[in-house]
């Protein structure tokens, strides 16, 4: 057999697994707040985006609500029954989203102003990106994320 002495290690030596310093270990700590604060404010964006069209009060909805029920009750066509129920479904559906409390963003929105900018930064993401995805000028102002 070939030996190659020190330079390549025999299969019985053990390996040391390196391990990280105490500052890798704090910037991978610094890492995973900021992509979860960044995260957390984006997907409350999206959720709470404000739809296009008309709003729609609860007053209106439950309104809507009896007519479906109404047209279920009485009507003598399957078709009309089934278009009655799934728009009785689609109506409740709606109905509760608008009675669900309104998430405050401003808990949100203080993470992100306070690691927005370092996720940015370390992932290259630009003034126009966030914004594109409705993330509001002053908002990106306030975390220092620049043009």
């Amino acid at each position: 057999m070939w030996s190659f002495g020190s330079i390549v290690p025999s299969m019985t030596e053990q390996t040391t697994k390196r391990q990280p310093s105490k500052e890798q270990l704090a910037a991978m700590g610094r890492g995973r707040k900021a992509s979860s604060a960044v995260g957390a404010y984006l997907e409350a964006l999206e959720q709470h985006r404000p739809k296009r069209g008309r709003r729609v009060s609860a007053e209106d909805l439950e309104k809507r609500i009896e007519a479906a029920k109404d047209v279920i009750a009485t009507t003598s066509s399957a078709l009309q029954r089934l278009n009655a129920t799934q728009e009785l479904m689609d109506l409740e559906r709606r109905l509760e989203e608008a009675r669900a409390p309104k998430v405050d963003l401003s808990a949100l929105e203080r993470g992100f102003v306070e690691f927005g900018a370092i996720y940015a930064e370390s992932k290259g993401i630009t003034y126009e990106a966030f914004k594109s995805i409705g993330v509001s000028p002053a908002v990106l102002k306030e975390a220092g994320i620049k043009r």
